[in-house]
């Protein structure tokens, strides 16, 4: 799990680009609500190298197999999970 610091960083840039919304804080899960959904493939694919790095779990599941994967549910979406084990 990333330092707080890196948390606090992520949030803030995320609210800003993407007027991104913390929902849900536990021990090891975070949820934010996504007021401008990514909308290009490229941004997708990036974002989605950026999330695999902040929480790599995120693709240890039978739902998000790959980034490619990750990159096509990050367009238009309106929530992201996070989870450490």
């Amino acid at each position: 799990m990333p330092s707080s610091w890196v948390h606090v960083a992520y949030a803030r840039e995320w609210s800003t680009r993407f007027g991104a919304r913390l929902l849900v804080l536990t021990h090891d899960t975070l949820e934010f609500e996504i007021a401008r959904p990514i909308t290009s493939r490229e941004d997708a694919a990036g974002m989605a190298a950026v999330l695999a790095r902040y929480c790599s779990d995120t693709f240890d599941t039978d739902l998000l197999d790959s980034k490619v994967e990750h990159a096509a549910y990050l367009l238009g979406a309106r929530l992201w999970q996070f989870w450490w084990d």
